[in-house]
């Protein structure tokens, strides 16, 4: 299986390390796709990033939509 965790788990079911070594691999394998999609994402021309933490991000993704469909 190729999703985020489940190498991680069989090898701990396996007895290959402890729960502290499955925690540990889990976050490292989800910070490893998380750079990934990053880098993939990265690539794609005319991609427009919101900052969805800052205050103005809802009025600013519904002015995106209103430019895009028009």
């Amino acid at each position: 299986m190729k999703s985020v965790g489940y190498r991680q788990v069989w090898d701990y079911l396996d007895g290959k390390g402890d729960f502290e070594q499955l925690r540990y691999r889990t976050v490292v394998a989800t910070r490893q796709l998380a750079k990934r999609q990053l880098t993939w994402l990265r690539g794609w021309p005319g991609l427009h990033w919101v900052d969805t933490q800052g205050e103005d991000a809802l009025s600013e993704i519904l002015k995106f939509v209103r430019e895009f469909g028009s």
